[in-house]
């Protein structure tokens, strides 16, 4: 079973749209500006309407290819459920689209000039027992 939404307004890119603000004790943190949250809204809306109450898929891994179609600026989103998790995983919980930032930043200047001419990326995360080159 696949999840799929067509049409989806494309957001703006949430790491220039950051805003730093300050609490009252001094301590620093990012929120998102208001146009980026209203496309945040906008997409679940979206979601919503087709999924109905609850979640999708509460504890299933997932796959989602995400297809941003510049002419029309507006994004393709399909979901995949692709199976539970192994018994006894016992990975760190990390938010996989944050791996790509620094890896990118890093390549910008070196390997191509400017992040903005990847067209595709894809990103896994491999859950096996270990090292595939190293068995």
């Amino acid at each position: 079973m696949k999840f799929r939404l067509e049409h989806v307004p494309a957001p703006p890119s949430k790491k220039n749209r950051q805003l730093v603000m300050r609490r009252r004790d001094g301590r620093r943190f990012i929120r998102a500006d208001d146009s980026t949250v209203a496309a945040e809204q906008t997409i679940a809306m979206l979601a919503r309407a087709e999924v109905g109450s609850g979640v999708l898929w509460p504890s299933e891994d997932v796959r989602v290819e995400i297809t941003h179609h510049a002419r029309n600026k507006t994004c393709t989103i399909e979901v995949e459920a692709i199976g539970p998790r192994p018994k006894g995983f016992t990975g760190r919980k990390r938010d996989i689209s944050n791996l790509s930032e620094c890896i990118l930043d890093a390549l910008q200047r070196v390997v191509f000039a400017n992040d903005n001419q990847v067209c595709e990326l894809v990103i896994r995360r491999d859950i096996s027992a270990g090292d595939s080159e190293t068995e």
